[in-house]
C-alpha cells in the first residue's frame, strides 16, 4: 500500500534534514475513503462525493503486530458504510486513508483486491484483519573511511 504523495514528502524532508521530525504513525482518528479509480499519489480523484447515495468516511482503528523486519498494520474491526440511498451504481476499486472525516491529509491508499459495486439497498462491509498495511524495516551499516 503506497504512501500518500504527502506523506512520502514528510518522510523524505525528514531523512534529509535531522531538524525535522519524524513523521507520527497513523494516529488513533483516522477515516477510510473509497474511491472508483486510482486516487493517484495525491489522493484528491475519484472518491465517492460525500453525501450522494450515502456515503462518507468512517472511523477505521489499525492495531499494529510486529515481526523482526516487518511491522503490520490492519484493521480492527470490521467495516461497514451504510446501505446506499441513490440510484447510483459505481465500481469501488480503490480505498484510502485520512486523518480527518472531510479533507484532512492523505496518509496511505491502495488498491482492493476486487471491486465492489455500490448501488441503491447495498452496503459495503470490509472484514476484521482484511485491510493490511505492511512497514518494511531495513537493518543498514554505515561505515565511513
Amino acid at each position: 500500500m503506497p504512501l500518500s504523495e504527502q506523506e512520502a514528502i514528510n518522510y523524505q524532508n525528514y531523512y534529509a534534514n535531522t531538524a525535522t521530525a519524524m513523521p507520527a504513525s497513523p494516529g488513533a482518528n483516522l477515516f477510510i475513503a473509497l474511491f472508483t479509480d486510482d486516487p493517484t499519489p495525491d489522493m484528491t480523484l475519484n472518491e465517492l462525493v460525500d453525501t450522494v447515495d450515502g456515503y462518507s468516511r468512517i472511523a477505521i482503528t489499525l492495531i499494529p503486530s510486529t515481526s523482526a523486519n516487518v511491522e503490520t498494520l490492519e484493521n480492527e474491526f470490521p467495516l461497514v458504510w451504510p446501505a446506499a440511498t441513490g440510484t447510483n451504481a459505481d465500481d469501488l476499486t480503490y480505498f484510502g486513508i485520512y486523518d480527518a472525516v472531510t479533507a484532512g491529509n492523505p496518509i496511505f491508499y491502495g488498491m482492493l483486491s476486487a471491486p465492489i459495486l455500490w448501488t441503491s439497498g447495498a452496503s459495503v462491509a470490509i472484514a476484521q484483519g482484511m485491510l493490511t498495511l505492511d512497514i518494511y524495516k531495513e537493518t543498514s551499516t554505515c561505515t565511513f573511511p
